[in-house]
Formats: C-alpha cells, sequence, structure tokens
C-alpha cells in the first residue's frame, strides 16, 4: 500500500513475463530470462513516495555484459548501469535517488541526474547506506576504496568524503538541526555516533 493508503500495488508474473501491477492496472511487461542465482527477480525494490503520487523499482535483465539494471519512475525506464541500488525517495517525496556501478566507477543518481561519482565501490547493503535528509535538502552515503589493508569505508555527505576511515558502517538518518547537519551511524569500530 501507498503511506497514504489510496494505491495498492505487487508483482506479479504471467506468461514468461514479471510487471507491476498498480491499481489492479498492469504496467510495462519485462521478460522473465535466466539470471544469476544472486538476482532471482526481474522487478525488485518498489517504493511509493511519501503522498503516493510517485512510485519506483530496480529491473535487472541479461546484457552482453552479464546482467543490468536501471530504476523505473512512475513507469519511465532511467539509465541501465550494471548495478544499482533499491530506490529511495526523501521523506517529503520530492526527491528519488539511487546508487548506481558501472566498471569501476560508482554514481549517486537523483531525480534521474547524475549528481556525484566516485572512484571504487559503494559499501553496504542496497537498501541500507544512502539516505536523505528529512527535508530533501541533503543525502549521504558510503563509499569503500580499500586501502593496504583492504578496508576503508568512507562517508559523503551532500558531496563531501570524509578523511577519517572509521570502519564499515551503515548510514541510520540524516536529521538538519538548528546548529547543522546530524547524521547519525552505525559503526563496527564504535557504538552510535552523531556528527556533523
Amino acid at each position: 500500500f501507498s503511506p497514504d493508503g489510496k494505491h495498492l500495488a505487487y508483482v506479479a508474473g504471467k506468461d514468461k513475463y514479471e510487471f507491476v501491477v498498480l491499481d489492479e492496472k498492469e504496467q510495462h511487461k519485462y521478460p522473465i530470462s535466466e539470471l544469476p542465482g544472486s538476482y532471482p527477480n526481474v522487478i525488485s525494490g518498489f517504493a511509493f513516495n511519501s503522498d503516493g503520487s510517485h512510485y519506483a523499482y530496480r529491473v535487472t535483465r541479461p546484457n552482453t555484459n552479464g546482467i543490468g539494471q536501471f530504476i523505473v519512475d512512475n513507469g519511465e525506464a532511467g539509465k541501465e548501469y550494471q548495478t544499482v541500488s533499491f530506490p529511495v525517495y526523501s521523506e517529503d517525496g520530492s526527491k528519488l535517488g539511487y546508487r548506481a556501478n558501472d566498471e569501476d566507477s560508482t554514481y549517486i543518481v537523483v531525480n534521474g541526474k547524475e549528481v556525484g561519482s566516485h572512484q571504487g565501490a559503494f559499501g553496504g547493503h542496497a537498501e541500507g547506506n544512502f539516505v536523505f535528509s528529512s527535508d530533501g535538502q541533503h543525502l549521504a552515503y558510503v563509499v569503500h576504496n580499500p586501502d593496504e589493508h583492504g578496508k576503508s569505508y568512507l562517508l559523503v555527505r551532500d558531496g563531501k568524503i570524509s578523511e577519517e576511515n572509521i570502519g564499515l558502517f551503515k548510514v541510520l538518518h540524516l536529521v538538519p538541526m538548528a546548529n547543522g547537519l546530524h547524521l547519525l551511524y552505525l559503526s563496527l569500530m564504535a557504538q552510535w555516533v552523531d556528527i556533523w
């Protein structure tokens, strides 16, 4: 259900196709093909924004390089990458973001535009390390650039990369406050930490 309770969506399969059914209407159909075992579904990560006016989901499909993934936003397919995270809406519903990976580069995509790129891979789980602030004006995420010990997880907030390696961590919440922007995260090298 959408947060306002006015819309119902689910993923269905029929005649070798997988598709979203939104308010009893079948959306675009994607062929069910042989995917690697770690990608059991063609469609995944479905999400509504806060007022139910927009929806998004991830599509995985085979291509000449193995697999490709892209985000569908309100029925419109975005650019295909090697991998993308699940889509994430800002709390106010105005921003749709996700993380994408192509070869040796990673990208942050917000409302269909690449707003940041980094060498290396993103750290953490697809749904756990990309957050908007509650007003939708800021974002934070984790990048993984291995050091000589193979461990270097860095936090990026509004495009600025932290210089301190504090271990693998999960971004939990980004909150604008009167005295600055505070980010709550969980680190394997620390307990709950509130920074910035």
